[in-house]
């Protein structure tokens, strides 16, 4: 052990500049080059562990590790590491830093990340005065999961992967329909700047979806509706058989039937695990979401070999119809 004397077990090494809140990270670990290193962490404040790479060298005396942390407050600690080897057992406590706050534009979208970038996009009616929008979002060490569009009337998160330090998310948001050009800003981590995206909003006309609302119209009065038109009726048939009137007789005959008709039970279709849910039906729209599991929906109509289902009280989607169930 000649070689060692007088040589730091292990150091934290920081990164240049304090990391911004929010910010994924990269903190380095050097340690005494030993067989068979095992490192374990300990504690640590205001951040939480992202991801860690594997033990290098760094040079003859020493080994690394790296692991990426995001900055969850103001005041961080990193945690100790406790290294154990063949040679010897050590912990290295962890230096306390601090994050910046950013002072963003009034369109950043949250995310702080070394490369952000949209890939496809689609964009529906929601209805008359609001648009359904879906993103693809690819990111490079980005905190996808805070991504926010601030003139959202309603946001979502469909589906986010991480293999890091790559991501991918399918993003989701209801925009007033005179935004016609989604504008908005992430924070550039190797620039250190604003960086800015645009996409124009161009809304599939609805002849081509089939007039397809992602909300399905809720009839909130069907209700109201059938006991008003077979009372309407009644009342009519009443009225044709006082005054003997073929046109009374006509009108009761068709409020009875609407209001029959108002009465038909819902249609169902069960639908097979693993299949795919559309916002349109076309081979070329944009996967919704996954069927995670065999189910039964309300079947709202059937349109080129496509079945439109209804998958909550706001929002409807469009499977194959060989994805029904066989059985």
């Amino acid at each position: 052990m000649e070689l060692l004397i007088g040589a730091t077990v292990g150091k934290w090494v920081l990164p240049q500049g304090e990391p911004f809140l929010h910010q994924i990270f990269r903190v380095e670990l050097h340690f005494l080059k030993a067989p068979s290193p095992k490192v374990t962490l300990q504690g640590g404040e205001g951040l939480s562990l992202i991801y860690e790479e594997g033990v290098r060298s760094v040079d003859s005396l020493y080994l690394a590790k790296s692991f990426y942390f995001k900055a969850l407050g103001p005041k961080i600690l990193l945690p100790s590491a406790r290294i154990t080897t063949a040679n010897y057992t050590t912990t290295i406590s962890g230096p306390s830093l601090s994050s910046r706050r950013l002072n963003p534009p009034k369109e950043f979208c949250g995310v702080l990340a070394k490369q952000l970038q949209i890939g496809e996009h689609e964009a529906v009616q929601y209805n008359r005065e609001s648009n359904l929008i879906v993103l693809h979002i690819h990111g490079v060490l980005a905190n996808l999961e805070d991504f926010s569009l601030p003139f959202a009337i309603k946001e979502g998160i469909k589906e986010l992967n991480i293999t890091f330090p790559t991501g991918r998310m399918i993003y989701y948001a209801i925009l007033p329909a005179s935004i016609d050009r989604l504008k908005f800003s992430y924070f550039n981590t190797e620039r250190k700047e604003f960086s800015h995206l645009s996409i124009p909003i161009q809304v599939i006309d609805e002849t081509v979806s089939t007039q397809t609302d992602i909300k399905p119209t809720e009839d909130k009065n069907k209700r109201l509706k059938i006991v008003i038109f077979l009372t309407l009726g009644g009342i009519l048939g009443i009225v044709a058989l006082l005054k003997r009137s073929l046109g009374a007789l006509f009108l009761s005959l068709a409020a009875i039937a609407y209001g029959s008709y108002l009465l038909i039970p819902i249609k169902k279709v069960c639908i097979e695990r693993g299949s795919k849910i559309y916002i349109l039906p076309t081979k070329q729209s944009t996967i919704f979401e996954i069927n995670r599991e065999r189910r039964v929906y309300e079947e709202l109509r059937r349109v080129n070999g496509y079945i439109k289902i209804k998958l909550s009280r706001e929002k409807v989607g469009w499977v194959r119809e060989e994805d029904s169930c066989k059985d």
